[in-house]
């Protein structure tokens, strides 16, 4: 494995080259007196989620949860690099809490939007369906804040009630309740657009043991996030997170975030 890190204006580009394949991480701006700062890397890594692991600890990211969609969408999210861009195609969330990248403490959800993505994708029947290569392919992909310090007091963000979950119905979410989450917002941070907004994912049972939570990272401080590595899904993934340096729900739940990641 060959590590390289490039600095452009105070900004941290690590590289890391396993065979054919590479893998870049762009950090969030470096602070030091010179505006340049030393990195070193374990060069022991072999893998690419140890290298980063190693880089989001480096770099001071904080890994925020799983995404699960179709590998075209993972595939665009890991060449892009620091930043997510908005895919073409379906990810297999209900949009509950308006447009954006969906995020989950459970990695048995992401794996279930991850296949509901997929699998819209893989019928013939679908007019949207996306035909990219890996379209067909549940992903789980892991999200990380770029800057931990601007991820736990900087990025606004609340925590939606269950009454104001945007339930879909009939392949439509409810404007008026919509429109009460951007009125939190507003009221809270005085933006909708760049609210982090969180919710349970039971409705009925919102302190439910058996699902997690979820958020939307809205399209306005989407640059500030990163999709580290996207892993096809298998029917059990009860091993992936410990193979990925994560915890998930209900070890990992957003709920006892709330006062360390500031949601109100």
């Amino acid at each position: 494995m060959r590590v390289t890190s490039v600095f452009l204006s105070s900004v941290a580009v690590l590289t890391a080259t396993f065979g054919f394949q590479q893998l870049s991480v762009l950090a969030a701006p470096v602070a030091s007196s010179s505006g340049l700062q030393s990195i070193t890397l374990n060069t022991t890594v072999s893998d690419p989620v140890t290298f980063l692991r190693e880089a989001r600890s480096i770099l001071n990211g904080e890994f925020i949860g799983y995404h699960g969609t179709n590998g075209a969408n993972g595939n665009l999210y890991m060449a892009h690099g620091s930043g997510i861009p908005v895919p073409p195609s379906f990810n297999g969330a209900d949009a509950e809490l308006g447009p954006g990248i969906y995020v989950t403490d459970d990695i048995t959800v992401a794996r279930f939007f991850a296949q509901s993505s997929a699998s819209a994708n893989a019928n013939p029947s679908n007019r949207n369906r996306n035909t990219a290569a890996g379209a067909t392919q549940p992903v789980i992909c892991l999200v990380t804040a770029n800057n931990q310090n601007d991820w736990r007091t900087r990025i606004p963000k609340i925590w939606v009630p269950v009454n104001e979950i945007a339930t879909s119905t009939g392949g439509s979410n409810d404007p008026a309740k919509l429109a009460l989450q951007e009125a939190r917002a507003r009221a809270a941070h005085g933006t909708a657009t760049t609210t982090v907004r969180f919710s349970a994912l039971d409705v009925r049972d919102p302190n439910s043991t058996r699902t997690g939570n979820q958020l939307v990272i809205t399209s306005g401080v989407q640059n500030q996030f990163t999709v580290e590595i996207c892993v096809p899904v298998s029917q059990s993934v009860s091993q992936l997170p410990a193979q990925l340096h994560t915890t998930t729900f209900p070890q990992f739940n957003y709920q006892q975030m709330r006062t360390t990641w500031h949601i109100v």
